[in-house]
């Protein structure tokens, strides 16, 4: 996954390097920086693969897997606690959607948008091992 996720950022950045050549966007710019970003997290995690065996789990991919496998193994040994987390999850995200839309909180809105976004991923990590243990 990692390495088909190198070269399909590769391709990206490919693209969009000739059409920055030509009139480009913030937008271009902000996916060219964001994608490269990325690539050089696959690489990274595939040279540490190579020399030591082990990824270094910096990449988003394997953060989700990490966290798929943690959390899995909570929910089959302690499944009242993995409902505790879910729901202090499903919290956080209202607090921080809370916060992006408070005009007082704006100076840390990036912040509160990263945020928002971590605790949206972990939701859907959840969420998709309940619906895996629910049709199995």
């Amino acid at each position: 996954m990692i390495y088909s996720d190198r070269v399909n950022t590769f391709r990206r950045l490919v693209e969009l390097e000739k059409k920055l050549d030509g009139s480009p966007t913030a937008q271009m710019v902000a996916e060219y920086v964001e994608l490269s970003i990325r690539n050089r997290q696959c690489r990274e995690e595939l040279t540490s693969f190579n020399n030591r065996g082990k990824f270094l789990n910096e990449h988003p991919i394997l953060k989700t897997e990490d966290l798929h496998k943690q959390m899995t193994e909570l929910l089959l040994s302690n499944p009242d606690e993995f409902m505790n987390r879910l729901t202090n999850v499903k919290q956080n995200i209202a607090r921080y959607k809370s916060y992006i839309n408070n005009k007082k909180k704006q100076k840390d809105l990036q912040n509160n948008k990263a945020h928002l976004e971590h605790w949206q991923n972990k939701q859907d990590v959840m969420i998709s091992i309940l619906k895996d243990r629910i049709y199995e």
